[in-house]
Formats: structure tokens, sequence, C-alpha cells
């Protein structure tokens, strides 16, 4: 996954809880066991969405047991506490007129999709179509990073990505 490091991303203004779980995550190291766990669990939430914007904090959405691809993704982030995981903005698939958040985490040697909203289990990176799971900024431990695929959605879909005030996240 080809990873380009970023000071600033369109989403800045609206990831306040993002930066507060990477600001005090304890990492630690996850098995593919605990993931899938993980995910089994934030897929039973319901979906609801409260702000097409803002991610709940992760305690609210586990005390509601409910959230959006957003406040899922960020339990699941949150929870795995793994500084090889990434939470990711992008684009579910090619076609989609919304943006939708999942975690990419490194393990054994491979990036795996973790998509709690839409799955139960993980997904190989490298098995997923080129037109499915389409990344555009991701956040971690390790830094903020913009993926390859952001400069032609950029070009693609007239500052679609570059304005969230002007399309919500699913």
């Amino acid at each position: 996954m080809e990873l380009q490091p970023t000071t600033s991303t369109p989403y800045d203004r609206y990831f306040g809880s993002v930066r507060a779980v990477i600001a005090t995550l304890e990492p630690q190291r996850t098995t593919m066991a605990d993931a899938c766990h993980l995910m089994k669990v934030g897929y039973s939430f319901r979906y609801i969405t409260r702000d097409p914007y803002r991610p709940d904090p992760p305690k609210l959405t586990e005390a509601q047991q409910a959230g959006d691809c957003k406040s899922k993704s960020l339990w699941l982030f949150d929870n795995l506490a793994d500084s090889n995981a990434l939470l990711t903005i992008g684009k579910a698939e090619k076609t989609s007129r919304t943006s939708h958040a999942w975690i990419y985490w490194r393990s054994g040697g491979r990036w795996w999709i973790l998509d709690c909203t839409d799955r139960l289990d993980p997904i190989a990176a490298d098995s997923v179509s080129s037109d499915r799971y389409i990344p555009y900024y991701s956040f971690g431990k390790t830094g903020t990073f913009r993926h390859p695929s952001t400069r032609i959605a950029a070009t693609t879909e007239t500052s679609a990505v570059a304005s969230p005030e002007r399309k919500k996240l699913r």
C-alpha cells in the first residue's frame, strides 16, 4: 500500500475524536483472532448517523451499540489499539456517491481491510479489486497519510473529496 505523509486533510476540522483516540492510544499487538472478534462485535452495532462528518467517541458508540461507518471504525481502531492500524476514509465502491470509513490493519506481512459496518470478517487488501475500497486518507499512530487515489478523485469528482461539506460520509 502506497502512503504519502500529509500534514492536513479535508477532514481535520471534523476529526477531533479521531485525534483524541490517536493521542491516548497505548499500542499493543493484536492477533487476527482478536481482530475477528472485534469485527463481529462492531458489526452487531446498529447503523445510525448522528453527525454526517464527525465520528462519535468510541465509548458512546459502545454504550449505545450504534454508529455509522466513521463511528464504528473509530470504535474498532480504539479497541484494536494496534500501531499497525489506520482509520481510512475513501469509497467502498468506485461508483459510490458517498464516502466510507474502514480500518487498514497490517498483520502477518499483509494489509487487511476491517470494515465492521458491512462485513463480519477481515479482507486481505491485496485480494480486493481496484474498484472496491478506494482509500483517500488514513489516520494512525504513525501519522496522517494521503493515498494515490486522492489525486485521481480530486480531478474526476470536481473537489468532492476536498469538500466534505458537499459529500456526506456514509
